[in-house]
């Protein structure tokens, strides 16, 4: 729990890096009122210095070399330390 009670929270975390990833898919974003509490969310995380990461459906099955790629740099893994 953040101050004030406010959650947060990531669909997957790396709390030492300050990194999070987030699946955007379709289904999540289905009111308005889901998508403003969402962004609302990545802007206090965005606030406390988290570098946010978003894939989607085509990322995970169809371009996981590259979304491995950027999640990489993102965690400050220097090359040929992760596998596709």
């Amino acid at each position: 729990m953040a101050a004030g009670g406010r959650a947060r929270w990531v669909d997957i975390g790396w709390r030492e890096e300050r990194a999070g990833a987030e699946f955007d898919g379709q289904e999540a974003h289905m009111t308005p009122q889901q998508l403003r509490d969402d962004r609302r969310r990545h802007n206090r995380l965005t606030e406390d210095h988290w570098t946010l990461l978003h894939v989607t459906g085509t990322d995970v099955h169809r371009q996981h070399r590259q979304m491995l790629a950027v999640t990489a740099r993102a965690l400050g893994l220097p090359a040929g330390r992760w596998r596709s």
